[in-house]
Parts: structure tokens; sequence; C-alpha cells
């Protein structure tokens, strides 16, 4: 008799403790602990930089961007997409004339949209993440050579 009762008190305790355990697992699940954020991000190779970035959860992105290449630049084409294919990134035109160590919005929010591969604009929800590339083909005014640049970009829509 003393030996059941000294094993049930033992799976008694340790099923209290058991069920305190699942009960702090849901809490820190629900509260995102298993979760945490992503970094956000907008990165270019040297002599660029993302000041700002904006995604709607329609797609629309604003991009401000800095350069420091020594040349005054024509920005020809940009394109927001997650898979991008490096053999034809398929630019949408825009004309944004940049000087050196200055900075200016290359999308505004209405000319570009981030979509997939297949072209389709990826909406979101707000809060939720986009993962993809930002590519640039532009213009050195002062030498004529053209040039094509990829960045990657972490962003949370708004």
């Amino acid at each position: 008799m003393r030996k059941a009762q000294a094993a049930l008190e033992f799976l008694t305790t340790y099923g209290w403790m058991l069920l305190i355990l699942i009960v702090v697992l849901i809490v820190l699940s629900f509260l995102g602990f298993f979760n945490p954020p992503r970094p956000i991000a907008c990165t270019f190779p040297a002599n660029f930089v993302c000041r700002d970035w904006k995604l709607t959860t329609d797609g629309n992105f604003t991009l401000d961007l800095y350069q420091n290449t020594g040349h005054y630049i024509t920005i020809l084409g940009m394109n927001c997409t997650r898979n991008l294919d490096p053999d034809n990134p398929q630019f949408t035109p825009v004309n944004i004339y940049l000087i050196n160590n200055d900075h200016a919005i290359v999308a505004n929010g209405t000319n570009i949209q981030c979509s997939d591969s297949s072209g389709a604009v990826l909406s979101g929800n707000i809060g939720n993440y986009y993962t993809g590339k930002i590519a640039l083909y532009y213009f050195e005014n002062d030498t004529g050579m053209r040039h094509v640049i990829i960045g990657d970009m972490t962003a949370r829509y708004e």
C-alpha cells in the first residue's frame, strides 16, 4: 500500500510539472518567442546605399537610394522580384538622374511593384515579411558605360 501511494504521489508531482511546462510553452509560442523577427535590411554592392525603403500591402515599393560612384548617373530601370533571372532581369523603365554623393527616390510607391518570377505582384498583410532582390540598371553620364547592380532586400509590409 505504501509503495502504491509513493508511486501515485510521484506521478502526480511529475504530472503537475508537465502540465505547467506545456502551459509555459503555449504562452511563449503565443507571444512569438519561437518566431523571432527577421532583420529588415536592404543592401547593395559598394557605392550604393538604401537610405529608406517601404513596401505596401498591395506590392508597391518605394526606395530612397544614395550613390557614391564618383559619377553622375541616370538610373534607367529597376526590378523588385523574389526570383531574379540574372540573364534577363526585365527592368521597369525609370529615368532618375542622380549626382555623386546624393540620393533620390528611385521607386516612388507607384511605378515599381515587387513580383514573383511569373510577374505576379506579391501582396501581403501588414507585418508579414518579404525577401527578394532589387536590380538597378544605370548609365554613367560621363563615361557612357551601362551597369547592372543587384541588391538584397528584406522588408515588412506596411
